[in-house]
């Protein structure tokens, strides 16, 4: 009730009547420790009277008390300006205290009584209130210093991180991402991964600095914990700014990435980098050898394309473009390769031969076509700034890497017209045999005067027409040349292998296991007075025909089988009918 009096008193009465104040009044809230109260009325009771040594030690804990409770991280200098505040209104009030003030106004000095062990008094001694003042003072003193250093190691580690930060978004918008980042990198970022590291690591040195120093400060209202996040993902990571005054700031680990991001750069990208451009050197060297000596250089080049280290590019890109453009630079090689492998055996009477040379050549061509389109494809403009050493080093520009895809690919299009055309004609020649002028086919072709009955692929048998249309049985081999070894031709029957008769003429070949000897049997499946025409050729592969007779047989043959040990030939039906014909072509009596 009497503290509410005399604020009642200060607030009111006083002020109304334009009376001075006085300190018995203020004195009751100081003594309460209602400092904020109490600090205007003790402010100008100040201003009227100086010389009250209690009053200038009670506003001295004034502004010592609201020292402490000022922000000293947000608020410093106003921290900084209580404290010093106080150690002069401290300073101020030692110069005035005497043993008569303390005597006289001992109640104004009560929270120094003590009992004095010497002579057993209890009451209060100057030397107490004065090293009270000079403690305070010191304390004051020591807490602005440490202030200082608290700030100071705050702001150098808060502008650190800032330029870590800054430095970082800087490469995030400059890049569309990590990818692009290490592919584009060159010595100038190289530098600024530098600063970013440097610059985080003395933000965190100065933050440790700053918990340290502020370790030292009694109650300063902050424990400062510095647990940094990892940056995982370049474009959304790291992003956004740290608020420092916060106990734990939400800071990323910039150092980490930077010096992470360098060495890869560094030991993997830069050295990969060159690699591109010394492998293209080697495929242009390939080149220039393929077209000098017009010599195939297709193991030369398997070797090269296992020697490119492909995988360490691919851990930063998936899809490199130089991959593609070196694969189909590569494969440009392959098909010409494949073109002088052709040229070089192009007198090979090896038709399947032929046909093979062609098919390595339409493979080769198509490989290098589909490398093209993916090549095309791809947004070289774009993909250029990832790898300009390459562009730059391999084509000067790259404005001259797509115009050599362009042209690549029309060079691809006139060459499939070709392969497509030699394809076509060399597929064509395995349906035929050249014997002489004559083309014999392996299929049915009605426009031929061969009719081919017995297609194997060793051998084939049919009937061929002359001018006047008069039958003849025919025998070759197929061998690789499609120019036969084994030829055999003679006239038959008209009246019974006509060539109106073809639907119902066949015919059946048999030979010895080393394919020495071959019987050819014609015959016919439409009876005349029940019997059924037949004629049968011996045939040797290194002589040609040796004979060829004729019989009628009562039955349709079916199988024959040459018996080597008795050099005898059995045609045989569908049923147990049997014919044997002897080494001479006489028929065996049954």
């Amino acid at each position: 009730m009497r503290n509410l009096i005399s604020v009642f008193c200060i607030l009111v009465l006083f002020p109304a009547a334009g009376q001075k104040i006085k300190y018995k009044d203020i004195y009751s809230l100081l003594s309460t420790k209602q400092y904020e109260a109490a600090e205007p009325f003790l402010k100008k009771y100040l201003s009227e009277t100086t010389d009250n040594p209690n009053a200038w030690l009670f506003m001295g804990i004034v502004y010592e008390n609201k020292a402490g409770k000022t922000d000293i991280l947000k608020s410093t200098e106003e921290a900084l300006v209580f404290m010093d505040s106080a150690i002069l209104t401290f300073t101020r009030a030692a110069s005035l205290l005497t043993e008569k003030e303390i005597k006289r106004n001992a109640e104004y000095y009560a929270m120094y009584s003590r009992t004095d062990l010497r002579t057993g008094d209890y009451g209060v001694k100057l030397s107490d209130v004065q090293f009270d003042l000079r403690k305070r003072i010191e304390a004051l003193r020591e807490r602005m210093d440490k202030t200082k250093m608290v700030k100071h190691f705050f702001l150098r580690s808060e502008a650190a991180y800032t330029r870590s930060y800054q430095l970082y978004r800087s490469l995030q918008q400059s890049y569309p991402g990590l990818r692009e980042l290490y592919l584009r990198a060159d010595n100038q970022l190289l530098e600024k991964l530098t600063h970013l590291a440097l610059s985080y690591d003395s933000a965190a040195k100065d933050f440790d600095n700053y918990r340290l120093s502020i370790q030292n400060l009694d109650k300063p209202g902050y424990k400062p914990v510095w647990n940094p996040r990892v940056i995982k993902n370049f474009k959304t990571d790291g992003a956004e700014p740290a608020d420092f005054y916060t106990n734990e700031p939400a800071v990323w680990d910039y150092g980490r990435f930077a010096r992470e991001a360098q060495k890869s750069i560094q030991e993997q990208v830069m050295p990969v980098r060159q690699e591109l451009v010394t492998y293209d050197i080697e495929i242009n060297k390939l080149a220039e050898k393929l077209q000098r000596d017009s010599v195939s250089v297709k193991s030369e080049l398997t070797r090269l394309v296992q020697s490119l280290l492909s995988e360490k590019l691919r851990q930063f890109d998936e899809r490199p473009m130089p991959l593609d453009i070196l694969a189909a630079k590569a494969a440009d090689l392959d098909y010409r390769s494949a073109r002088i492998e052709t040229r070089k055996h192009r007198d090979s009477a090896h038709v399947y031969f032929q046909v093979e040379l062609i098919k390595r050549e339409l493979q080769a061509l198509n490989r290098l076509d589909s490398l093209l389109k993916i090549a095309a494809s791809r947004n070289l403009d774009e993909e250029g700034l990832n790898y300009q050493d390459f562009v730059s080093q391999t084509y000067n520009s790259i404005t001259l890497l797509k115009s050599y895809v362009r042209t690549q690919q029309e060079y691809v299009k006139k060459e499939r017209e070709r392969v497509e055309r030699e394809m076509l004609r060399r597929t064509a020649a395995l349906t035929w045999l050249i014997n002489g002028n004559d083309s014999i086919p392996l299929f049915d072709n009605p426009s031929s005067p061969f009719k081919p009955l017995v297609l194997d692929p060793a051998f084939t048998a049919g009937l061929w027409y002359d001018a006047q249309g008069k039958p003849h049985v025919y025998f070759y081999d197929i061998p690789p040349s499609h120019r036969p070894g084994i030829r055999a031709r003679f006239a038959v029957d008209g009246s019974v292998f006509a060539s109106t008769e073809l639907q119902a003429l066949n015919m059946l070949v048999t030979s010895d296991n080393s394919s020495q000897i071959f019987f050819v049997l014609a015959y016919s499946t439409k009876p005349v007075k029940d019997k059924y025409a037949v004629v049968l050729a011996k045939i040797y592969r290194l002589d040609g025909l040796a004979w060829q007779v004729s019989h009628n047989l009562d039955f349709v043959p079916q199988s024959i089988v040459y018996q080597a040990e008795t050099n005898e030939v059995i045609i045989r039906s569908g049923g147990e009918l049997s014919v044997t014909i002897d080494k001479s072509g006489k028929r065996k009596a049954n």
